[in-house]
């Protein structure tokens, strides 16, 4: 038997595993989706709803089908189609934070360094 899904959306569970890569303490996910009716569901989770928060974004990839990545934030909807009784899987990877710009601001240093008329 399965655990109890973390949401559930017109009968299609959802599954959440905090997996790697991690960058700065934030992970990235496993998504499963799990539908238990007798006919395909469509059905669309945010993902902030699910807990995926960073403002950087992940790219969110079908495990299961060879269909493209796409980039998503946290205020976008995962939309997908879970065939009856089945089940999708969908890995979303955290966008690997900028250190060179982010933590140490060196851009701004180093235009700030340029002389004038150069």
């Amino acid at each position: 038997a399965c655990a109890n899904p973390h949401f559930q959306v017109s009968g299609v569970g959802a599954y959440v595993k905090p997996i790697t890569p991690v960058y700065d303490g934030d992970t990235s996910f496993a998504l499963g989706f799990l539908n238990r009716n007798n006919k395909a569901n469509e059905v669309e989770f945010k993902l902030k709803n699910m807990g995926l928060v960073n403002p950087r974004g992940y790219v969110v990839k079908d495990l299961w089908n060879n269909s493209p990545a796409m980039q998503l934030y946290p205020d976008h909807a995962l939309r997908i189609i879970v065939p009856s009784t089945g089940a999708a899987m969908f890995r979303a990877e955290l966008i690997k934070p900028n250190r060179f710009v982010e933590k140490n601001q060196m851009l701004d240093l180093l235009t700030n360094r340029v002389p004038a008329g150069f």
